[in-house]
């Protein structure tokens, strides 16, 4: 209590004035309720606010809504998700598009480290060997594609020894490349992607007959 009597020796009480009627909640006088222009009308202690169109009442919150993103939606109405499948195909297209390292299948059957990358219009892919200075880079278009095939189903086809988790592009000119991926699972997901872009950059080829794309050049990866 000694502190409250010197505040009140100091500063007469006046400045801390707001704050005790804050606490008990004791009114303001009324000369100093503010009034703005903008307002209708302004409430005091002494009456209520009283306007010309009064605001209809809010309807009721009903039961069984949710807030998603900003929006009420009914609870029982199953919100979709990403599914797995959609989350690996938009990983391994960025992959291809920064460029990353695939294994290439060699005719002797070896897997050669490769730097792989694809154009931001996923139009043409870039295929490097890694670990050798003076490897040069081939451009794969993806109209040249025929068939994208999984496991061994290419082997004689492509003549080169496919194994169980390796993805084969044919090719027009009959030729053939294929990557070795780590798992079955990884083969499915990276052959699905490499399908869609065919099929997609087909169809866009019917599309505009005659449209010709540059390729960018490509850097391998440090």
């Amino acid at each position: 209590m000694g502190s409250s009597s010197s505040c009140i020796t100091e500063c007469g009480g006046s400045d801390c004035r707001p704050l005790v009627q804050r606490l008990i909640r004791e009114p303001e006088e009324k000369d100093t309720v503010l009034r703005y222009a903008h307002a209708e009308a302004t409430a005091t202690p002494e009456g209520t606010c009283s306007t010309s169109s009064q605001m209809p009442p809010l309807p009721p919150v009903q039961p069984g809504l949710v807030l998603h993103h900003g929006i009420l939606q009914d609870e029982a109405i199953e919100i979709p998700k990403k599914s797995g499948c959609q989350q690996a195909i938009g990983t391994i297209t960025k992959d291809l598009v920064r460029g990353r390292t695939l294994p290439v299948l060699a005719l002797n059957g070896n897997a050669v480290e490769c730097f792989v990358a694809m154009d931001k219009q996923l139009h043409y892919m870039v295929i490097q060997r890694l670990g050798k200075k003076e490897s040069k880079r081939r451009a794969l278009a993806l109209d040249t594609v025929e068939q994208v095939c999984v496991g061994t189903d290419a082997a004689e086809e492509s003549g080169l020894p496919l194994q169980e988790n390796c993805v084969c592009l044919i090719l027009r000119e009959g030729q053939a490349i294929a990557f070795v991926l780590k798992s079955v699972e990884e083969r499915d997901n990276f052959a699905m992607v490499m399908s869609m872009l065919v099929d997609q950059h087909g169809e866009s080829e019917l599309e505009s007959c005659g449209t010709q794309v540059t390729m960018p050049p490509a850097v391998p990866a440090a």
